[in-house]
């Protein structure tokens, strides 16, 4: 995942059009993934955090011209995913279903979205280089917390972490989205 340059934040607060729209299609391009997995590990629903994500970025457009470009971005969008996505499973622990009868335990959907995601990491990448991603762009852990969590060096935690991505942006260029 790359940094988002300054002339992208000085893009999204422009009244040209066209400037906005390349710019906006930047930042949702790098950050989606990563908005989706953080409201997924809340909500464990794929479809609930992919909804989540849009709204993410609907606010986003929204709040676009407060947007300080000495902050961080990456920071606001996904603080701004883990509020609402805490606030939709608030919601939705709030609704009552008279009707409802659970086809099967709720454990089971999360299993089975969470293993969906992860097979399809597995045609991409191997066991180690799910985890560094993994541990990395969801729970921000740095280079070094994961080299000693898995007993290796920084440098080459840093490099395996970096061809994995390498990876998963040539399936996003055949695809033209991330997994």
């Amino acid at each position: 995942m790359g940094k988002i340059s300054g002339k992208t934040l000085r893009g999204l607060k422009s009244d040209n059009s066209s400037i906005f729209n390349a710019s906006f299609q930047c930042v949702y391009s790098e950050y989606l993934t990563l908005i989706v997995y953080t409201s997924f590990c809340i909500v464990r629903n794929i479809e609930d955090a992919r909804d989540i994500a849009q709204n993410v970025f609907l606010k986003l457009l929204d709040e676009r011209k407060n947007i300080e470009p000495k902050k961080s971005l990456k920071a606001y969008l996904t603080i701004t995913a883990k509020n609402m996505s805490i606030n939709f499973k608030k919601k939705m622990e709030r609704q009552v279903d008279i009707d409802f009868e659970p086809e099967s335990e709720p454990e089971t959907h999360y299993k089975d979205d969470f293993v969906n995601l992860l097979d399809a990491y597995k045609n991409y990448l191997d066991e180690e280089e799910i985890t560094l991603v993994t541990e990395r762009l969801l729970y921000g852990y740095k280079f070094e917390e994961i080299s000693k969590e898995l007993n290796r060096s920084v440098d080459s935690i840093t490099s395996k972490y970096n061809r994995a991505i390498k990876k998963l942006q040539k399936h996003k260029d055949e695809r033209g989205m991330y997994l």
